[in-house]
């Protein structure tokens, strides 16, 4: 087994997070030639060092999303194109369409039922206004 770099793309990658990753593969592999005993001093290495690059990867990860979602709040004041932008390139790529949707007990099943559904929605959260948008 090759433990090789995530799929998720993280953009800061640091040298940490390199030399962990390179670490732990160096730890897997002298596991792999000890001849992947259980409970052995390699194993219990390896998967330290395992769980160490995990939370670190996570750490990269919530941290670079965190400064995304600041950069997409800040965006909000700024400069409403690229808001959009930011957000529609967050969203799942499916184009597929609900065919179906149920709001307060009803099951809406038509275009127009479910277009109204969420119209009422949204009209029970937002208070539209020409002078400053409130919430409820």
């Amino acid at each position: 087994m090759f433990i090789k770099a995530p799929e998720q793309q993280i953009h800061n990658w640091s040298t940490t997070l390199k030399e962990l990753h390179q670490n732990l593969r160096l730890s897997y592999q002298s596991w792999c030639w000890s001849g992947k005993a259980k409970d052995s001093p390699e194993q219990m290495k390896n998967q330290q060092l395992k769980k160490n690059f995990r939370r670190q990867l996570r750490t990269a990860a919530h941290a670079q999303e965190e400064a995304e979602r600041l950069r997409i709040d800040e965006l909000v004041e700024a400069d409403h194109c690229l808001f959009w932008k930011a957000v529609n390139s967050k969203k799942m790529k499916c184009k597929k369409q609900g065919s179906e949707l149920v709001l307060n007990g009803t099951r809406e099943c038509t275009v127009d039922g479910i277009l109204s559904g969420w119209q009422g929605y949204f009209s029970d959260i937002y208070i539209f206004s020409l002078t400053e948008p409130e919430l409820r």
